[in-house]
């Protein structure tokens, strides 16, 4: 299957901008993604297409529920362009 943006991440925590840690950058997100395809397809290449536009930033956490597998590892945003958002397992 692929990547369909009607089923997006949904952002579940975001940190107030006033929380900022001491660097001066802000908290990471955290997101919630269900999907039908397996953990590897969804760690592909720009897998979440419209990363950006939903406003997922490197660092992000995301957590991970596919089809079928009771427990994934938590996962994180590795990298971002316009082209998508990419996932990686976070251990």
């Amino acid at each position: 299957m692929a990547y369909n943006p009607l089923n997006s991440p949904i952002c579940t925590f975001s940190p107030m901008q006033n929380i900022a840690q001491s660097n001066g950058t802000s908290g990471k997100q955290v997101w919630q993604y269900d999907s039908a395809d397996s953990l590897a397809t969804v760690q592909g290449s720009a897998y979440i297409d419209n990363g950006v536009s939903i406003g997922m930033r490197l660092g992000d956490i995301v957590d991970v529920s596919v089809s079928g597998v009771l427990k994934t590892p938590r996962q994180y945003v590795s990298a971002l362009s316009a082209a998508g958002a990419t996932i990686s397992s976070a251990t």
